[in-house]
């Protein structure tokens, strides 16, 4: 229907529909969809909706000029845009510049969430950064606002793992298990992780675990 038809729709409705033209017929239909949208509904959530579109699309320099013009009409105000401005930089090898929307998101009063902290490990581990990665993971624990799950300890595994720092990596399969609660899916990569390293004995000791729970 159109946006202008007898029944309009709301701003979040805009959005949803933009979100889902990008995906179906691309970036330009949703910028020409978002172009023709009244000034009332281009707001937060459609200028998100199109801003998403360009990062889904990789396009680098489309994202940080409408992610600019978010910041200058106050729209840039949630954890989920910088998040996807992080994943842009991610997508395109640009991994250095992860850590400074973090940066960014602190000084501009966004707080960071689980995911942010995650994909800026991530980065860091990509990149042979362990004091960076650890540092961040500091920071991350000491956030009276997010609770590390295992998932992240798993990603510490992981990037040791395959850097061949066995201690290091034992240090933090231990705290992932510590936090599995049952979790089968947490339990499958904690065995496969001691898989990795070749170590039968905590495979086998942790299938036993896995079973009971």
């Amino acid at each position: 229907m159109s946006v202008r038809g007898l029944c309009p729709f709301k701003s979040g409705d805009c959005a949803v529909h933009l979100d889902l033209i990008g995906v179906v017929h691309g970036w330009e239909a949703a910028e020409y969809y978002f172009n023709n949208l009244t000034d009332e509904q281009k707001n937060d959530k459609t200028s998100g909706a199109l801003f998403n579109c360009y990062i889904r699309e990789r396009l680098v320099e489309k994202s940080l000029a409408h992610f600019q013009k978010m910041k200058e009409l106050g729209y840039a105000h949630c954890t989920l845009v910088y998040n996807n401005l992080m994943c842009l930089y991610r997508s395109t090898g640009q991994l250095e510049q992860v850590s400074d929307v973090l940066s960014e998101m602190k000084e501009n009063g966004v707080t960071p969430n689980n995911f942010s902290y995650r994909i800026c490990i991530n980065c860091c581990g990509e990149r042979a950064d362990f004091s960076g990665m650890e540092k961040l993971l500091e920071e991350m624990e000491s956030q009276p606002f997010i609770s590390v799950d295992w998932i992240t300890y798993s990603m510490m595994a992981n990037v040791y793992i395959k850097a061949k720092f066995k201690e290091k990596a034992l240090i933090f399969l231990k705290k992932l298990e510590d936090r599995l609660h049952k979790d089968p899916i947490g339990y499958n990569h904690l065995i496969s992780h001691y898989g990795n390293l070749g170590n039968k004995e905590e495979m086998l000791r942790l299938w036993g675990v896995h079973k009971v729970v």
